[in-house]
């Protein structure tokens, strides 16, 4: 049995998330060792499938930042790909190209060619001021429709995936950060909710 997940009317896909100002860390089942996560940086807890699959195994969540200036979907290592999901980049379609300024080029080099691969990316909820992900309630399916890039290998890239905020703009997610509270609320938009394990 399924059940939708509603909090005062208000369907929440986060709620109340904490980041910090000092320096943390955060571990996950393909990276034991502890990640570290600079101060103000914003973890998410995602997933990844195949565009066909109906969602993920919740023991291969994977820490993800919240990139307010990134200026695509979502960007994530083709080794990160395989470790955090047990997707292999050669087995997604490929539905288009975006050219990307890699981490460390200089102003005058040109932007580089990313292929962008089909892939169903979700959001894990959480408890109100606890970062750490619900796995026993389906996460929310933010239905990327044109696909995120992803680096090939020996190509830099950031330490950890980054979301941006066209990754919540297919969903007309609403995005509430507070900041004298240092957290973030997620919402899909009033008069809509989503599923949940039962």
């Amino acid at each position: 049995m399924r059940h939708f997940i509603e909090d005062h009317k208000v369907p929440y896909v986060l709620r109340r998330l904490p980041y910090f100002d000092a320096h943390t860390h955060v571990t996950f089942p393909s990276e034991p060792r502890p990640v570290p996560v600079l101060a103000s940086q914003i973890i998410v807890w995602c997933g990844l499938t195949r565009s066909t699959d109906f969602e993920p195994d919740p023991r291969r969540h994977f820490p993800v930042i919240l990139d307010t200036g990134l200026s695509h979907n979502f960007s994530i290592k083709s080794d990160q790909l395989t470790a955090c999901s047990g997707l292999r980049v050669e087995e997604l379609p490929i539905v288009g190209e975006s050219q990307i300024r890699l981490p460390g080029s200089g102003p005058d080099e040109s932007p580089s060619a990313i292929s962008r691969h089909k892939v169903r990316l979700w959001i894990y909820g959480n408890l109100p001021g606890d970062r750490a992900p619900i796995l026993t309630e389906s996460p929310f399916d933010l239905k990327i429709d044109n696909g995120i890039p992803i680096y090939p290998t020996g190509v830099p890239a950031p330490r950890l995936p980054l979301l941006g905020l066209r990754g919540l703009q297919w969903s007309s997610l609403r995005l509430f950060i507070n900041s004298q509270r240092r957290s973030l609320s997620l919402r899909t938009p009033f008069g809509a909710s989503y599923p949940a394990r039962s």
